[in-house]
């Protein structure tokens, strides 16, 4: 038989790519579209600041979840695979590491909330 456990763990925190869709009633090279895109990129930036400001919240509920996981003995090789998706599905879903989420995703939401808020289309207005 074989004992699966966690030995090493492997993750980005971040995120790896951002789309930006903009309404084709704005041009490229137009005031409308560039003051669109400004408003996104504040956005963008939004969501990378949350992330480096939770960052360390972050790793260390990761520890805790992978702490929490315990070894598991299986007979067969052909058992690991399973096992280990059932280790990842239990460490992501672990409560440090969902509430730290939820955090992350709340800050986001507020964040961007006074985004909005203060610019009101103030850039796009500037335009016409």
């Amino acid at each position: 038989g074989f004992c699966v456990g966690v030995k090493s763990v492997s993750a980005e925190i971040g995120y790896s790519n951002f789309t930006v869709q903009i309404d084709m009633r704005h041009k490229p090279d137009t005031c409308q579209y560039d003051a669109v895109l400004a408003h996104e990129d504040k956005h963008i930036k939004t969501y990378l600041s949350v992330i480096d400001d939770l960052k360390a919240d972050l790793q260390h509920s990761l520890y805790l979840a992978v702490d929490s996981v315990m070894p598991v003995f299986v007979k067969s090789r052909a058992d690991v695979s399973s096992v280990v998706d059932n280790m990842n599905n239990r460490i992501q879903n672990h409560p440090d590491l969902v509430v730290v989420k939820h955090r992350i995703n709340a800050e986001q939401e507020i964040r961007n909330k006074k985004i909005d808020q203060s610019e009101d289309n103030k850039l796009l207005k500037k335009c016409k």
